[in-house]
Protein backbone atom coordinates (compact mmCIF):
# COMPACT_ATOMS: atom_id res chain seq x y z
CA UNK A 1 0.00 0.00 0.00
CA UNK A 2 1.18 3.65 -0.58
CA UNK A 3 1.32 5.94 2.23
CA UNK A 4 -1.07 8.39 1.92
CA UNK A 5 -3.35 6.82 -0.71
CA UNK A 6 -6.76 4.59 0.05
CA UNK A 7 -6.82 1.09 -1.79
CA UNK A 8 -8.81 0.35 -4.60
CA UNK A 9 -10.90 -2.21 -3.78
CA UNK A 10 -14.42 -3.10 -5.02
CA UNK A 11 -16.78 -1.33 -3.17
CA UNK A 12 -14.09 0.98 -1.56
CA UNK A 13 -13.16 4.71 -2.24
CA UNK A 14 -11.74 5.94 -4.64
CA UNK A 15 -8.22 7.82 -4.23
CA UNK A 16 -9.87 10.37 -7.67
CA UNK A 17 -12.97 11.70 -5.46
CA UNK A 18 -10.29 14.26 -3.96
CA UNK A 19 -8.73 16.60 -7.23
CA UNK A 20 -7.00 19.16 -5.24
CA UNK A 21 -5.03 19.91 -1.47
CA UNK A 22 -7.71 20.44 0.78
CA UNK A 23 -10.94 18.56 -0.56
CA UNK A 24 -12.39 16.72 2.31
CA UNK A 25 -14.41 13.45 2.12
CA UNK A 26 -17.99 13.93 3.01
CA UNK A 27 -21.53 12.09 3.01
CA UNK A 28 -24.49 13.25 1.27
CA UNK A 29 -26.30 10.13 2.70
CA UNK A 30 -26.08 6.92 4.41
CA UNK A 31 -22.84 5.32 2.53
CA UNK A 32 -22.79 8.24 -0.14
CA UNK A 33 -19.45 9.55 0.12
CA UNK A 34 -18.74 12.93 -1.78
CA UNK A 35 -16.01 15.29 -2.37
CA UNK A 36 -16.60 18.98 -0.59
CA UNK A 37 -13.63 21.13 -2.56
CA UNK A 38 -11.71 22.97 -0.60
CA UNK A 39 -12.72 26.65 0.78
CA UNK A 40 -11.21 30.05 -0.03
CA UNK A 41 -8.48 31.16 2.16
CA UNK A 42 -9.87 32.68 5.76
CA UNK A 43 -13.30 30.52 5.92
CA UNK A 44 -13.99 28.22 8.01
CA UNK A 45 -16.19 24.88 7.58
CA UNK A 46 -20.02 25.34 9.05
CA UNK A 47 -22.43 22.91 9.11
CA UNK A 48 -25.72 23.72 6.84
CA UNK A 49 -28.37 21.34 6.54
CA UNK A 50 -29.77 22.99 3.86
CA UNK A 51 -26.55 22.20 1.21
CA UNK A 52 -26.11 18.36 -0.08
CA UNK A 53 -23.12 17.53 2.19
CA UNK A 54 -24.75 19.88 5.18
CA UNK A 55 -21.57 21.13 5.19
CA UNK A 56 -20.06 24.64 3.37
CA UNK A 57 -16.78 26.98 3.53
CA UNK A 58 -18.41 30.81 4.96
CA UNK A 59 -16.66 33.33 6.57
CA UNK A 60 -15.74 33.20 10.35
CA UNK A 61 -18.56 35.44 12.68
CA UNK A 62 -17.11 38.62 12.75
CA UNK A 63 -17.68 40.49 16.30
CA UNK A 64 -18.59 44.25 15.63
CA UNK A 65 -17.97 46.50 18.17
CA UNK A 66 -20.97 49.30 18.72
CA UNK A 67 -21.32 52.38 20.60
CA UNK A 68 -23.76 52.65 23.38
CA UNK A 69 -24.93 55.48 25.61
CA UNK A 70 -24.98 54.02 29.24
CA UNK A 71 -26.94 55.97 32.08
CA UNK A 72 -23.68 57.48 34.33
CA UNK A 73 -24.17 57.36 38.00
CA UNK A 74 -21.59 59.63 40.45
CA UNK A 75 -19.79 61.29 37.86
CA UNK A 76 -20.87 64.36 35.66
CA UNK A 77 -18.79 64.00 32.49
CA UNK A 78 -19.03 68.36 31.70
CA UNK A 79 -16.98 69.10 29.29
CA UNK A 80 -15.07 65.69 29.37
CA UNK A 81 -15.30 62.78 26.83
CA UNK A 82 -17.57 59.85 27.75
CA UNK A 83 -16.98 56.72 24.99
CA UNK A 84 -18.74 53.37 25.76
CA UNK A 85 -18.54 50.61 22.96
CA UNK A 86 -19.76 46.89 23.27
CA UNK A 87 -19.61 43.15 21.34
CA UNK A 88 -21.61 40.35 21.83
CA UNK A 89 -19.97 37.17 21.15
CA UNK A 90 -23.11 34.54 21.37
CA UNK A 91 -24.54 35.81 25.18
CA UNK A 92 -21.30 36.75 26.13
CA UNK A 93 -21.04 40.81 26.01
CA UNK A 94 -18.20 42.66 25.90
CA UNK A 95 -18.15 46.65 27.29
CA UNK A 96 -15.14 48.92 27.20
CA UNK A 97 -15.68 52.97 28.62
CA UNK A 98 -13.52 55.45 28.97
CA UNK A 99 -14.26 59.38 30.03
CA UNK A 100 -11.65 61.51 30.14
CA UNK A 101 -11.76 64.24 32.21
CA UNK A 102 -12.27 67.95 31.25
CA UNK A 103 -12.23 70.84 34.10
CA UNK A 104 -15.93 70.17 34.62
CA UNK A 105 -15.74 66.88 34.93
CA UNK A 106 -16.51 65.31 38.82
CA UNK A 107 -17.05 62.53 40.67
CA UNK A 108 -20.37 63.24 42.92
CA UNK A 109 -20.49 59.89 44.92
CA UNK A 110 -20.12 55.83 44.20
CA UNK A 111 -19.21 55.46 40.29
CA UNK A 112 -22.01 53.22 38.48
CA UNK A 113 -23.20 52.91 35.05
CA UNK A 114 -26.09 50.50 33.36
CA UNK A 115 -24.70 47.70 31.24
CA UNK A 116 -26.28 47.61 27.55
CA UNK A 117 -28.09 44.58 28.24
CA UNK A 118 -29.65 42.59 31.00
CA UNK A 119 -27.34 40.31 33.06
CA UNK A 120 -27.97 36.71 33.82
CA UNK A 121 -29.45 36.61 37.27
CA UNK A 122 -27.78 33.67 37.77
CA UNK A 123 -25.07 36.24 39.43
CA UNK A 124 -25.08 37.39 43.07
CA UNK A 125 -24.68 41.36 44.08
CA UNK A 126 -21.13 42.62 43.59
CA UNK A 127 -19.85 39.29 41.76
CA UNK A 128 -16.93 40.80 39.79
CA UNK A 129 -17.27 41.14 36.21
CA UNK A 130 -14.33 43.45 34.78
CA UNK A 131 -11.62 46.13 35.85
CA UNK A 132 -11.19 49.51 35.93
CA UNK A 133 -7.94 51.44 35.48
CA UNK A 134 -7.66 55.14 36.57
CA UNK A 135 -4.80 57.13 35.31
CA UNK A 136 -3.84 60.35 37.38
CA UNK A 137 -2.71 62.50 34.30
CA UNK A 138 -0.18 60.62 33.73
CA UNK A 139 1.87 60.62 37.07
CA UNK A 140 0.45 57.65 38.45
CA UNK A 141 -1.50 54.34 38.04
CA UNK A 142 -4.31 52.41 39.81
CA UNK A 143 -6.62 49.63 39.27
CA UNK A 144 -10.38 48.64 40.81
CA UNK A 145 -12.31 45.62 40.21
CA UNK A 146 -16.18 46.68 38.86
CA UNK A 147 -18.72 45.03 40.15
CA UNK A 148 -22.50 43.80 39.12
CA UNK A 149 -24.74 45.85 41.15
CA UNK A 150 -28.48 44.67 40.63
CA UNK A 151 -30.03 48.33 40.41
CA UNK A 152 -31.02 49.22 36.81
CA UNK A 153 -28.57 46.23 35.79
CA UNK A 154 -25.64 48.44 36.38
CA UNK A 155 -21.67 48.13 37.24
CA UNK A 156 -20.12 49.35 40.11
CA UNK A 157 -16.38 51.11 40.13
CA UNK A 158 -14.05 50.64 42.74
CA UNK A 159 -10.02 50.69 43.62
CA UNK A 160 -8.17 48.90 45.42
CA UNK A 161 -7.00 49.78 48.61
CA UNK A 162 -3.57 48.05 49.59
CA UNK A 163 -3.26 49.54 53.32
CA UNK A 164 -3.73 46.86 54.81
CA UNK A 165 -3.00 43.27 55.62
CA UNK A 166 -5.57 41.95 52.53
CA UNK A 167 -6.27 44.15 49.23
CA UNK A 168 -9.80 45.24 49.92
CA UNK A 169 -11.65 47.62 47.30
CA UNK A 170 -13.15 50.90 47.61
CA UNK A 171 -16.13 53.80 45.99
CA UNK A 172 -14.27 56.32 44.19
CA UNK A 173 -14.77 59.63 45.75
CA UNK A 174 -13.67 63.22 44.57
CA UNK A 175 -10.26 62.42 46.24
CA UNK A 176 -10.24 58.37 46.10
CA UNK A 177 -7.87 57.54 44.73
CA UNK A 178 -6.60 60.94 43.74
CA UNK A 179 -8.00 64.25 43.51
CA UNK A 180 -9.59 64.30 39.96
CA UNK A 181 -8.51 67.15 37.54
CA UNK A 182 -8.55 68.00 34.06
CA UNK A 183 -6.96 64.80 31.40
CA UNK A 184 -7.56 62.30 34.00
CA UNK A 185 -9.70 59.19 33.07
CA UNK A 186 -11.41 56.33 33.82
CA UNK A 187 -11.02 53.25 31.89
CA UNK A 188 -13.32 50.10 32.50
CA UNK A 189 -13.38 46.76 30.97
CA UNK A 190 -16.31 44.30 31.47
CA UNK A 191 -17.35 41.13 30.42
CA UNK A 192 -20.47 38.78 31.36
CA UNK A 193 -23.13 36.49 30.17
CA UNK A 194 -26.29 37.93 29.78
CA UNK A 195 -29.53 36.60 30.00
Amino acid sequence: MTIGRIPSVDGGIQPTIVDAKGDLLVATAADTPARLAVGANDTVLTADSSTSTGLKWAAPSSTTWTTYTPTLNGITVGNGTSIWRKANVGKVVFVYGTIKFGSTTSITGAVRFTLPSTFNQAATEYTQIGYCHLEDSGTEYYFGPVWYYSVNSSAYVAVYNVGSTYAKSDALASTVPMTWTTNDSLDVMVWYEEA
